[in-house]
């Protein structure tokens, strides 16, 4: 049973993926061979490959990997082109390319898991359940460097933003504590490079933009730009307010209201980026981050210019019932954990994610949290301890989001003109990392020790079976058992 897409006429816009859906090998060639990128996705992220497995036609899956098609490509929900899968040789010649079969999608499903949802055919059942079995016993489980784990750390870019805080943090805290004795312009360093790469990724790729204008009826590719632009936009208004700090911090000339005045136009504009990224599906941390702090900003600038004389604990108002919202998220994690661990119809995949989300979401929120509380203490003069102490939590809540990036949905392709994930970019330009990147070897040294330690189990017993064109009723012998290979073991993937 394959997919069937409702919306195929949605692809008509883009050749490659409604030859992929009609079947048709010979004009899915003509257009790889014409410069078509056979990563061409459509308007929900799936590609070409996705929609060929779906259909189940292996030979048009093998000519996309062949172009260079990314096995590991995932759509809008995460999923493989395993995933959409449901006709065995589509099955296996992904499985034997390197795609894992117990990768999970966005919501913690397996390809099996919506297989059953979706009713396949036995025999694609039959061939998921043995490989997954295989996979839980150990046949594919290594210890290698894999190409899916060459492609774990999908979301470079939030890895870059929380580096750099982090060191940024770091050198802010020492710099309060008097331990070093930079000026403030060195200890953004970290911001100036975050900043510095956000404008050359974004003149590269404006620059492949305008050079390419076969590119632009690619999928999601206008909507991709356009959201790389409002992200620009939104990082030079910061990049103004934190060199208008650096300049008042060190010379202490103009009002901080007039400091913090990009601030107060990045909100708006961060408001009107949340609503278009919600009718197109984007990520939108720094949007919602920068729109619903509007309030806390002018406190914050009110009380520096001792417009205002409350107390931080006050100024702070805005911040407290944002933290109590992140609150009542982490409990909500929490709950769901624990009714999936007391669940008996969830698989094991989705209480992992779960109890996973769960931990993540109480290391950075809890952390957080107690750094505000030690900030605010500190700057009302109820806490006398360093600023290195205070700033401890932050550190560990940063270090956290770092972690949480390695497997997130990958950012914007346009960074830098690659219009692809940075690790394939990465496969690609230095090929010998995809050479050895695939390479899997089991740990177990012989079959015999291996055969030692399982324990010898009852022969159990097979019922007759009769076969109806020879009429001929087939037993088995108890002497003559003997235990059926698995269906398929892959030790070596291409």
């Amino acid at each position: 049973m394959s997919y069937v897409f409702i919306n195929d006429s949605l692809q008509a816009t883009v050749p490659l993926l409604q030859a992929c859906i009609d079947g048709d090998l010979a004009h899915t060639k003509r257009l790889l061979e014409s410069g078509f990128d056979s990563n061409t996705r459509d308007c929900r992220g799936r590609t070409g490959l996705h929609l060929a497995a779906a259909r189940g036609n292996v030979e048009i899956c093998s000519l996309l990997h062949k172009f260079g098609a990314d096995l590991l490509a995932t759509d809008s929900q995460g999923n493989t082109a395993l995933h959409m899968c449901g006709h065995v040789d589509t099955i296996q010649f992904l499985v034997s390319n390197g795609l894992k079969i117990d990768i999970c999608n966005h919501n913690g499903a397996t390809p099996l898991v919506l297989a059953k949802r979706r009713g396949v055919n036995k025999d694609a059942l039959h061939l998921l359940e043995g490989l997954e079995e295989q996979e839980v016993k150990g046949f594919n489980r290594s210890s290698h460097s894999s190409l899916e784990k060459m492609h774990m750390a999908e979301n470079e870019s939030k890895f870059l933003i929380y580096a750099c805080l982090l060191l940024f943090s770091v050198l802010l805290s020492l710099r309060l504590d008097g331990i070093i004795q930079w000026s403030y312009w060195a200890v953004f360093a970290p911001i100036w490079l975050w900043k510095l790469m956000v404008i050359i990724g974004a003149s590269v790729g404006t620059g492949v933009w305008a050079h390419n204008p076969q590119y632009r009826a690619e999928g999601e590719t206008c909507v991709e730009f356009k959201a790389m632009l409002i992200a620009v936009g939104i990082h030079l208004l910061l990049l103004t307010f934190e060199v208008l700090v650096c300049d008042r911090v060190q010379r202490g000339s103009h009002p901080w209201l007039l400091v913090f005045m990009p601030l107060f136009f990045v909100s708006p504009v961060s408001v009107a980026a949340c609503v278009w990224g919600f009718r197109h599906d984007r990520s939108l941390e720094l949007e919602i981050l920068c729109s619903v702090n509007i309030l806390q900003f002018i406190f914050i600038a009110l009380r520096l210019d001792t417009i205002i004389s409350w107390p931080w604990l006050v100024v702070c108002v805005p911040l407290w019932i944002l933290m109590s919202f992140l609150c009542l998220v982490v409990l909500y994690y929490i709950v769901w954990s624990v009714l999936f661990l007391r669940s008996m119809d969830v698989i094991a995949e989705q209480r992992r994610t779960h109890i996973t989300m769960a931990i993540s979401w109480m290391t950075i929120v809890v952390p957080l949290l107690t750094f505000e509380i030690l900030l605010v203490h500190k700057l009302d003069g109820h806490y006398n301890s360093n600023y290195v102490p205070v700033f401890v939590p932050l550190w560990v809540s940063l270090v956290t989001l770092m972690v949480t990036t390695f497997g997130q949905k990958g950012g914007n392709h346009w960074w830098f003109g690659i219009r692809k994930d940075f690790c394939q970019f990465l496969l690609e330009l230095f090929p010998f990392l995809r050479e050895y990147g695939n390479i899997s070897y089991d740990l177990h040294h012989e079959d015999s020790e291996v055969s030692e330690e399982l324990p010898i189990h009852e022969v159990p017993k097979i019922p007759p079976m009769f076969r109806k064109k020879t009429g001929v009723v087939i037993t088995q012998s108890p002497g003559k058992y003997f235990v059926p290979p698995p269906k398929l073991c892959i030790d070596m993937p291409d």
